[in-house]
């Protein structure tokens, strides 16, 4: 993008009225191609300007910034005449150019259009730029509507929009995802490889693509789970710099504001869909969002995805969690393991049990405790004691073992019944006794039956029997052995281990985590970034009075409350 230019000052009193020009171009690439703009420049300065101003913006536009900065010096009396190389430099709205004319002339200012060989100077002139003026409205008005109308053809036949986010390229009317090479890292090249490696290659120096680049900002996101703390790590590893301009992930300016970024990840393209109407235009032809709504049109380009369907829901969920527990419960320090701080997970779930409100969150003066209480403790609610997060937590994982003892105690039940009821209908059918009891020996309700092991691979299952043989055969060992404890209690780690790691807990439904966690040292191994991600998928309000909790309300107690 050209630099900005210097502030205008008259510097010779006898000659206080100087020309200005004008020069503009629509959009950011038109601005790369910076033989746009230098022969503009290099026009109006030929013919005259002291200064020109240049902006990058639509004309169809009454708020550009230098195109401001030059009427107000006009207005000043600073300018005595104003030179554009064409008349759709200077605005396309028939509205704007009449309102300039009538300025310039009450002002006494000169207007000069030069690929018309026009002066406003002269009668002829006047009447020439408000003829032209109207027909560029009318081209305006006819280009316009030739959009609308390629717009509402692409909707019909189902194509890619115009503009495509970054990572992707439109083909033949397509989103196909972009595998051009686009930059590397100074380790890449050939010189810079360490001695005796592929010295003096003949061969290109190796491109990260586009493609490759949108999966490692998509992954840096699902690790590290904050936005700015990804774009940072990114942006150091390729030493990318932020420009003067900003970008949202359109077209290949390679560089994201948080927010920007956030609305490129959730950008229904990356998941293989295709999005018509985001904005629309109102009066003015100003462009605002669809208060309405996108319309998107599923599975345009399912083999062309960016992003899966469960890393799109991993994001929307992180996006969610982070909104909901703010800045203040993330950690500011880098070298914390943990993203989340500790407790951050309690925020936005702790309630008051008089007044239902939503409790707010304190600490001690020496920062030593963390507290939540009411937010209107003594002024309309009489429950003025808090209660310590730390406590809140401890009251948390108790009521959830409890309530995986109940949902195993119940499983057993319906196992032990289905079992003794399939032994009933086996006697009835004349089976000897022998084969009743070998059929009850096998199918006899265990725990570790009650755990699904759907989806596990078969590495995996057979790690899982072979512990559980090892511990079944140290628990038919007589007596008691120090040693031989230890090592069943070590054999029950692993089991557990080896049945949490099966299956991300992240993937199960909320039932299916509480039923898991029916020891207490199942929840304490959580780190604060595994709280964060988890108990919010489990609690649904945390009820607090006269100081503790005095009621935890589950989502899979929630329908049950109501």
């Amino acid at each position: 993008m050209p630099k900005e230019n210097a502030p205008f000052k008259v510097t010779d009193p006898q000659h206080a009225k100087q020309s200005a020009g004008y020069i503009r171009v629509s959009t950011l690439e038109q601005a790369d191609d910076s033989l746009s703009l230098n022969r503009q420049e290099q026009a109006v300065t030929l013919h005259g300007a002291a200064v020109v101003f240049q902006d990058i913006d639509s004309g169809s536009k009454d708020e550009r910034k230098e195109l401001q900065k030059l009427m107000q010096l006009v207005r000043a009396g600073e300018v005595n005449e104003v030179i554009v190389p064409r008349i759709d430099r200077l605005t396309r709205s028939l509205r704007q150019l009449l309102d300039l004319i009538n300025e310039f002339e009450e002002l006494g200012v000169n207007l000069k259009i030069l690929d018309l060989s026009l002066d406003l100077s002269t009668t002829m002139g006047k009447f020439m730029v408000r003829l032209i003026g109207m027909f560029a409205e009318w081209e305006t008005d006819q280009l316009s509507e030739r959009i609308k109308a390629e717009r509402r053809q692409r909707r019909q036949n189902k194509l890619a929009s115009a503009s495509h986010p970054f990572g992707y390229k439109v083909e033949q009317g397509h989103y196909v995802l972009d595998h051009t090479e686009f930059l590397c890292l100074l380790t890449d090249r050939p010189e810079n490889y360490p001695k005796g490696e592929l010295a003096d290659t003949a061969e290109p120096i190796p491109g990260r693509s586009v493609y490759r680049l949108c999966r490692e900002l998509v992954e840096l996101f699902l690790d590290d789970g904050l936005a700015r703390s990804a774009l940072g790590q990114f942006f150091e590893k390729y030493g990318i710099e932020k420009p003067g301009s900003k970008s949202k992930g359109i077209g290949k300016r390679l560089f994201w504001t948080p927010s920007g970024f956030l609305s490129w990840l959730t950008n229904p393209v990356l998941q293989g869909h295709t999005v018509y109407l985001r904005q629309i235009t109102v009066k003015k032809r100003r462009r605002v969002m669809n208060p309405d709504g996108p319309q998107i049109v599923e599975d345009t380009h399912p083999s062309q995805r960016l992003i899966s369907d469960e890393e799109a829901k991993e994001v929307a969920r992180i996006i969610q969690i982070n909104r909901r527990l703010g800045g203040a419960n993330f950690e500011t320090d880098p070298d914390q393991p943990d993203r989340y701080r500790e407790f951050a997970y309690q925020s936005g779930h702790i309630f008051c049990s008089n007044c239902s409100s939503l409790c707010t969150s304190k600490t001690s003066s020496k920062g030593k405790y963390q507290y939540f209480g009411c937010r209107y403790a003594g002024v309309g609610c009489s429950n003025k004691k808090s209660v310590e997060k730390r406590k809140i937590e401890q009251a948390l994982i108790h009521h959830l073992v409890m309530k995986s003892c109940e949902m195993r105690e119940a499983a057993w039940e319906a196992k032990s019944g289905f079992v003794s009821g399939v032994a009933t209908v086996l006697q009835a059918s004349g089976a000897d006794e022998q084969a009743v009891h070998q059929y009850l020996a096998m199918s006899a309700p265990k725990y570790e039956d009650l755990d699904s092991s759907a989806g596990l691979s078969p590495e995996q299952v057979s790690r899982i029997q072979l512990l559980e043989a090892q511990l079944q055969g140290l628990e038919n060992v007589p007596g008691f052995n120090p040693h031989i404890d230890q090592l069943k209690q070590q054999l029950r780690r692993d089991l557990e281990e080896a049945k949490n790691s099966s299956q991300s807990l992240l993937d199960k439904s909320a039932g299916a985590i509480i039923f898991e966690g029916n020891t207490s040292y199942f929840w304490d191994k959580f780190t604060n970034d595994d709280k964060a991600k988890v108990y919010p998928r489990l609690v649904h309000k945390i009820f607090i009075g006269s100081g503790q909790v005095t009621e935890i309300l589950l989502k899979t107690e929630q329908s049950e409350a109501q």
